[in-house]
């Protein structure tokens, strides 16, 4: 589906056109002010438009929301270590869209995703966005490459929940690690649930999703992800949240497949541990690691280095319990090696995405990580970013 929920209008431009060839501006407009719950980068470097978007909204339930009429975001700059100048020129963002709304420049949030350093062109800036809304109102494909940086795909869905919609649009490539990454996410929906339901869903949506994926353990400055809420359409709490869950899945697992120069996505799938936190710290650490990664790219079935991932986490390990497998092929059991093939060894990365499965026996409590194999191109794309 490439369908919006009622109430939500997407419009695309381009802020410097002789420079950019793909639009690099994105408006998400709301018919009226809705509700939004919102969770953004840990990063203690963040940008300007994080800054600002926390002041805008109310911590509360655990994570922060509030009424908002709209979105800007602008690719290229991620407007981050800009100073005062910075703020100002975000809060300018907000004024531009606000004005052509007609709404409080208090209920328009920004977002920023890019290079680190350079300060926003204001003055294209001032000319670009009051035309977004005098625009043609675009479908989500159109508005999920409007926010792509170095992402070769656009990454979008849209499902139905009973009678309402809830539709998402994500971006992110390269900076992507645990506690979300280079990632801008935004999911809408017509759907009528509690306020308090609403973002608690979205709160426990967000860490089991965009934050277990890793593309190169890097943490950015400028995540955000927002879901927003437009009440018009009955829906089954229950069936509301396992739609979410999968809508924010879709997009993680896209943004890792996604990761600069990747070969192959990776799926880490750990089970039998003795907590829920503990299954997720092995995951991250597993589907984060470096050589874990390579190991993938290189088609080298050296489990040892999956071993030593998981025991970073320096959580208590029974590897006489322990049974590991990479891309269906068992190479660990019960605490020893499995002899295999090399024909058999071959046989595991025939496929595009390899699955990782670490069980563990020791409890009940399982937890799922995304990632990608680390190449040579990933080293050129960075290497070469600014230049």
């Amino acid at each position: 589906m490439n369908s919006l929920p009622k109430g939500f209008s997407f419009y695309t431009g381009n802020y410097n056109p002789e420079q950019y060839t793909k639009n690099n501006l994105l408006a998400i407009v709301a018919d009226t002010e809705v509700f939004c719950s919102a969770m953004f980068t840990k990063n203690t470097c963040c940008g300007a438009p994080i800054s600002l978007a926390k002041e805008k909204l109310e911590k509360k339930y655990d994570i922060h929301v509030g009424n908002i009429s709209g979105i800007i975001i602008n690719t290229n700059i991620a407007n981050v270590a800009t100073g005062e100048k910075g703020i100002t020129d975000s809060k300018r963002q907000a004024q531009l869209l606000a004005k052509s709304l007609n709404v409080s420049e208090n209920k328009i949030l920004v977002s920023s995703t890019g290079c680190i350093g350079p300060f926003l062109p204001m003055q294209q800036m001032e000319i670009a966005i009051p035309k977004l809304i005098f625009g043609k109102k675009q479908n989500l494909k159109n508005s999920a490459n409007a926010i792509m940086t170095t992402d070769i795909k656009e990454k979008f869905i849209s499902v139905r929940c009973g009678e309402a919609t809830i539709a998402g649009i994500a971006k992110g490539s390269g900076m992507i690690a645990p506690n979300m990454a280079t990632m801008l996410a935004y999911v809408m929906t017509d759907a009528n649930i509690s306020k308090e339901k609403f973002a608690h869903i979205w709160k426990k949506s967000v860490e089991k999703s965009f934050n277990m994926v890793s593309v190169d353990n890097c943490e950015s400055t400028s995540d955000t992800a927002i879901a927003m809420m437009n009440p018009l359409s009955k829906v089954d709490e229950k069936e509301f949240e396992k739609q979410v869950f999968q809508i924010t899945t879709f997009l993680a697992k896209a943004i890792a497949y996604d990761g600069e120069g990747a070969t192959k996505g990776i799926e880490v799938r750990v089970t039998g541990a003795e907590s829920e936190n503990s299954a997720q710290k092995i995951a991250q650490k597993i589907v984060s690691s470096d050589l874990v990664k390579t190991a993938i790219f290189g088609k080298d079935l050296n489990w040892g280095r999956i071993i030593q991932a998981a025991g970073h986490t320096h959580l208590s390990i029974d590897l006489s319990s322990l049974t590991c497998s990479i891309g269906g092929i068992t190479v660990f059991k019960n605490g020893l090696s499995v002899e295999i093939s090399p024909e058999t060894e071959l046989q595991a990365f025939e496929n595009s995405e390899i699955i990782i499965e670490f069980q563990m026996k020791q409890g009940d409590f399982s937890a799922t990580a995304w990632g990608c194999d680390l190449t040579y191109k990933y080293v050129q794309i960075n290497g070469e970013y600014r230049t």
